[in-house]
C-alpha cells in the first residue's frame, strides 16, 4: 500500500510540474440564422364602383366582376361602366401571399340609416413578382332589399371592406 501511495504522489507531482491543470469549464460555438423579410405595403389604387343601379321590383343583386363587368339580378338595370377594387401590393420577390377580405356597408349621407351590404371576393393566394410587387383584383356584390331611396351611396359613409394580406 505505501508503494501505491509513492506512485500517487509522484503522478500529482508530475502533472503539478508541468503545469497541466483539470478543467473546471469548457465552451462552444454557437450556431444563428435568420430569414428577413421587407414588410408588406398594401394600397388601394383603384375604387370598387357599381355605376348607376335603377332597382327593380323586390330584392336583387349586381354584381361587379374582377375585370370589372356589371351583372344585375333579375329586373334591375345598370347604366355605366362598373369596376373592381384593385390593390397593388409590395413586400420581398417570389413570395406566396394569403389573401382574406371581409365585407363591407354602404350608406349614404342623404340617408345614412339604409344600408346596402357589400359581399367581396379575391384571389385566397398570390405571389409577388421578381421584383416584389402584385396587384390583386376584388370583385363585390351589393344586395338590395328594392326598397332603398334614391341617394349616392359609399363605404365612406359606411363600413369600408378590408382585404388582409400575409405571409
Amino acid at each position: 500500500m505505501n508503494k501505491l501511495v509513492k506512485l500517487s504522489m509522484v503522478a500529482i507531482l508530475a502533472v503539478m510540474a508541468n503545469g497541466a491543470k483539470a478543467e473546471t469549464s469548457v465552451s462552444a460555438d454557437g450556431k444563428a440564422t435568420v430569414k428577413v423579410r421587407k414588410g408588406l405595403a398594401v394600397e388601394e389604387t383603384k375604387n370598387m364602383d357599381f355605376a348607376t343601379v335603377t332597382l327593380g321590383t323586390g330584392a336583387g343583386t349586381v354584381a361587379v366582376s374582377s375585370d370589372g363587368a356589371l351583372t344585375p339580378s333579375g329586373d334591375y338595370s345598370i347604366a355605366g361602366t362598373g369596376s373592381a377594387g384593385v390593390f397593388d401590393i409590395t413586400g420581398p420577390a417570389n413570395l406566396a401571399l394569403t389573401v382574406s377580405y371581409e365585407n363591407g356597408v354602404l350608406k349614404s349621407e342623404k340617408n345614412g340609416k339604409t344600408e346596402i351590404p357589400v359581399t367581396v371576393s379575391g384571389d385566397a393566394s398570390i405571389t409577388t413578382s421578381d421584383v416584389g410587387t402584385v396587384s390583386l383584383k376584388v370583385a363585390g356584390e351589393l344586395s338590395f332589399k328594392g326598397t332603398e331611396a334614391d341617394a349616392d351611396y359609399t363605404t365612406e359613409f359606411g363600413t369600408p371592406y378590408k382585404v388582409t394580406v400575409s405571409y
